[in-house]
């Protein structure tokens, strides 16, 4: 039995005996079995790549290694597919935006903390292929991914740190859906099973910023990317003395919350860090065309309508919001 993959149309079909099944983008792979049939026809091929066989054989992706080229702010990258694991680079786009008008603000390192598969990294090595970027990231499984996405583009002045960010040097159970899951959390009040289809767990080292600090490159950051699914307090608590130094412009998820007590009272611990710091927080609407955010607002976390946030230094604001009204 011969299968071929092409990248096209979502549809799938039989012609000379051979099946098709064409997915997205543009590269193509044969897959050979011999004997009888290992794999009935039931295959769905969707935009996360994960592939459903039934019969023998598991996951078909498990099996192919395979780059698929893709363009990202007007240029060319390739999104490998390693053991499965397969980054997403569409979503966001009002981060693509808003990096583009604040990287000619100012220079400096990019402090990626919660890199998942790279979305980010993706994102800022397309815009300014120059910039020092410092990931940070507990998941070994992301970390190997991310290893390969970053040897297939050969991106420079990347820093990869396979740790997590917190208040000590510890070890702790990240749990979530699968294994590179982008919503997984260390958070014990979060480990909600209930949350998840299904449940995976790992344990992950995690450092203070302090600890960090000393392994990585010295340089000033101008900006950090905070993305960790609960774990924002203990994060700017670790980072407080780092923002002190350095003032960086700070891009940051917050949840919702939902009138849940405990998100609320881990907010307003984190409302009260940020005016600490002197630090003011905006948030905007999402639209559906360039730039894809408008109406930045004074906002206050866990209270918006939205997720997303931009902290900026008070003695700044102005300065930087002006930066990011698009000309």
């Amino acid at each position: 039995m011969l299968f071929v993959f092409e990248y096209g149309q979502k549809c799938s079909y039989t012609k000379k005996g051979i099946s098709y099944l064409n997915v997205e983008n543009s590269v193509s792979f044969l897959m050979y079995t011999s004997g009888i049939i290992i794999f009935s026809a039931n295959i769905e091929f969707i935009n996360s790549m994960s592939i459903t066989l039934k019969g023998t054989g598991d996951h078909l992706l498990g099996i192919f290694n395979f780059n698929i080229p893709r363009k990202l702010n007007g240029k060319k990258m390739i999104v490998p597919v390693k053991s499965g694991i397969k980054v997403t680079i569409s979503g966001e786009k009002w981060m693509s935006e808003m990096l583009k008008l604040l990287f000619k603000y100012s220079n400096g390192t990019f402090l990626d903390i919660g890199v998942n598969l790279g979305q980010t990294l993706a994102k800022v090595k397309t815009i300014d292929p120059g910039r020092n970027y410092i990931g940070i990231e507990p998941n070994p499984s992301c970390i190997f991914y991310l290893q390969h996405l970053i040897k297939a583009n050969n991106w420079q002045k990347t820093t990869l740190v396979p740790t997590g960010v917190y208040t000590s040097d510890c070890l702790l159970n990240l749990v979530g859906e699968h294994e590179t899951h982008g919503s997984s959390t260390v958070i014990d009040d979060f480990k909600d099973e209930s949350r998840f289809s299904e449940f995976f767990s790992k344990l992950v080292p995690l450092m203070s910023f302090d600890t960090i600090e000393n392994a990585i490159p010295d340089d000033t950051i101008s900006f950090i990317k905070i993305d960790v699914e609960g774990a924002e307090l203990e994060v700017m608590q670790s980072l407080q003395d780092a923002i002190k130094k350095h003032r960086p412009i700070i891009l940051l998820e917050v949840w919702q919350n939902n009138n849940d007590q405990l998100k609320i009272s881990r907010a307003d611990k984190l409302n009260d860090i940020v005016k600490s710091l002197n630090y003011a927080v905006l948030s905007w609407k999402e639209i559906g065309h360039p730039p894809f955010f408008q109406d930045l607002q004074d906002s206050i976390l866990g209270e918006s309508e939205t997720d997303n946030f931009i902290l900026l230094p008070n003695e700044n604001k102005e300065e930087i919001i002006k930066a990011l009204r698009p000309s």
